[in-house]
């Protein structure tokens, strides 16, 4: 069964006999404001064009895009999510080794073994610096091709300038970097994401409209690259990814400037109280994250497994980390949501652990 993702609503559910609104679910980082109402309106519109196929190249939706990034339409894919890139990427360029920096999202580990890659790891370290993955970089010249960078990290919420990740780049020309950006919206920093300046030649840019736009089950996300790493991509690419509701709703999106502001502004605020809360039990370290969650230790003796299902019991989900690569059985991660959300979590907590 695929576990690469936070708590399956579905099946619990099933499992269980609850309807979603029972359900109180931190296990998956989408936007706690919800779907805009554009989102909504697009998606129930474009049903007057389902008999119809959708356009294969999604033209429409990347000259949207082409005009919102500021890029050519020929450097920008679009795909049935991040997901369909992250599982493209390394069957269709010439590696047969991958480097990713643990601990971070296991689709990348996942995607290079399909592909018969061989995967080497650098890190364990929680709070990396830049350097520190340079030196690892230098490590690995002459044996990796392609390197799975997540910016924010997914699970520890560590972040890097668009500057550092760009000065990383120019350092290492020969490795391709795939560096997946699914959180960055949720950044306050100004000029966050690469997207701000000029691609540089080896990279690939992920970027998810999931996660900020609350539409994990549409699937949209786009891949932002040279024109000739795309021309390669789209040639491999299966025809069809995207359908026509995700298109439609994909071009209403790419003018929600103000819900994404709306955004920034209320999740900085309610990680601030989340994170004030979590310090109060002593057997709970969090971490300080630039996205729009959080990953915790646990340093009484409690598991994350144990405490996983605990917490089930109570209607509420959390990811337990204890098979990521790089942390172990203590760990897990809850997202940020609404402040009555995280009253009742804290309620339910307080009952668990000190």
């Amino acid at each position: 069964m695929y576990s690469g993702h936070g708590g399956n609503l579905s099946e619990v559910q099933e499992k269980y006999g609850w309807c979603s609104e029972e359900i109180l679910d931190f296990s998956t980082n989408v936007n706690p404001l919800g779907t805009p109402p554009s989102a909504l309106k697009a998606f129930e519109n474009s049903f007057k064009e389902v008999g119809a196929y959708p356009d294969p190249q999604s033209r429409t939706l990347l000259r949207k895009a082409s005009a919102h990034y500021a890029l050519s339409s020929t450097e920008i894919l679009a795909g049935n999510g991040t997901t369909e890139f992250i599982f493209l990427i390394p069957r269709v360029f010439p590696v047969n080794s991958v480097l990713i920096f643990s601990p971070t999202y296991s689709d990348y580990e996942t995607s290079a073994k399909l592909a018969g890659c061989q995967v080497h790891f650098g890190g364990t370290n929680l709070r990396p610096s830049i350097h520190d993955f340079h030196s690892i970089l230098l490590e690995h010249r002459g044996k990796v091709k392609l390197v799975f960078l997540c910016n924010p990290n997914n699970p520890t919420g560590v972040y890097f300038s668009a500057d550092q990740v760009r000065w990383l780049i120019q350092q290492h020309p020969s490795f391709l970097f795939v560096v997946d950006e699914a959180y960055i919206d949720f950044v306050t920093a100004p000029a966050a994401s690469l997207l701000n300046f000029p691609l540089e030649k080896n990279v690939i840019v992920l970027k998810s409209l999931t996660k900020i736009f609350n539409i994990p089950g549409l699937r949209l996300g786009f891949a932002f690259a040279s024109e000739a790493l795309i021309q390669k991509l789209e040639h491999f690419k299966e025809p069809w990814t995207v359908n026509t509701p995700a298109q439609k709703v994909g071009e209403a999106l790419l003018d929600e400037k103000s819900f994404l502001d709306e955004t920034r502004i209320f999740v900085e605020k309610s990680k601030e109280g989340l994170f004030h809360l979590l310090n109060q039990f002593q057997d709970l370290q969090p971490f300080p994250s630039e996205a729009n969650y959080f990953l915790i230790r646990l340093t009484g003796g409690l598991k994350a497994e144990t405490l996983k299902r605990d917490l089930l019991k109570e209607k509420i989900l959390i990811r337990s980390c204890h098979e990521w690569r790089g942390l172990g059985p203590d760990f897990f991660r809850i997202a940020v949501k609404k402040e009555e959300d995280h009253r009742r979590f804290f309620a339910v907590l307080r009952q668990k652990i000190k």
